[in-house]
């Protein structure tokens, strides 16, 4: 496989990893170091999941922005180390639920907007 292909997380990855049969019974997501690298959600997939996961690591992967994660407002544990995320974080709206944040090995260079967009952290590792 080129090393240069990506993916975007759609329906039908989120259903076969997580042996559930709709996203609305999906509480946790584990995509890390998914061949190929995932870049983000679709946005079907992202607005079917928006209610229910609490849990996403997507780590190892090759993200370069989280904006398509804007939908999981219920997501309360979020890892995103070795990504290529930077150098700044922005989203649509705010996830309010988000208690823990996972940043590790990215290319942020400010974190000013954080209190904003994670009104509720309570840890975040960089």
């Amino acid at each position: 496989m080129d090393s240069t292909t990506t993916t975007t997380i759609s329906q039908q990855i989120v259903l076969n990893y997580s042996g559930e049969d709709d996203l609305s019974s999906v509480c946790e997501l584990i995509l890390r170091s998914h061949v190929p690298p995932v870049t983000g959600f679709d946005k079907e997939c992202a607005r079917g999941l928006s209610s229910s996961l609490e849990l996403l690591s997507l780590s190892n992967n090759r993200l370069t922005s989280i904006t398509t994660l804007s939908p999981l407002f219920n997501v309360m544990e979020l890892n995103l180390n070795f990504n290529q995320i930077g150098p700044k974080i922005s989203l649509t709206r705010p996830l309010p639920q988000l208690r823990k944040l996972y940043l590790s090995n990215n290319k942020l260079d400010n974190v000013d907007n954080f209190s904003t967009i994670f009104p509720n952290l309570e840890s975040l590792c960089l």
